[in-house]
């Protein structure tokens, strides 16, 4: 099975990935919706990249946008944050 990794480190919290992520749950750009959260601590510069395997009231599920050659967020992430690995 193929998963999502994510690289902090790299990650300029742009939210690219999860506008990208909104879209393909709901045909809206909504960050609130997506499967996907970044967080930055302005303070020390760090990052947080969440990928929401379960669902829960305040997240969808990442179904690895069934339907897709590869995840959107993979596809949009510009700095590459955000990778697929194929088993």
């Amino acid at each position: 099975m193929n998963e999502i990794q994510t690289i902090p480190k790299k990650c300029t919290a742009c939210h690219i990935c999860e506008m990208a992520c909104s879209y393909h749950h709901t045909q809206s750009f909504s960050r609130r919706l997506s499967s996907i959260e970044i967080s930055k601590s302005e303070a020390v510069g760090q990052v947080e990249m969440t990928i929401h395997g379960v669902k829960d009231q305040s997240h969808r599920m990442c179904d690895f946008c069934e339907n897709e050659d590869i995840p959107l967020c993979v596809k949009w992430c510009p700095v590459g944050a955000i990778v697929e690995r194929r088993a």
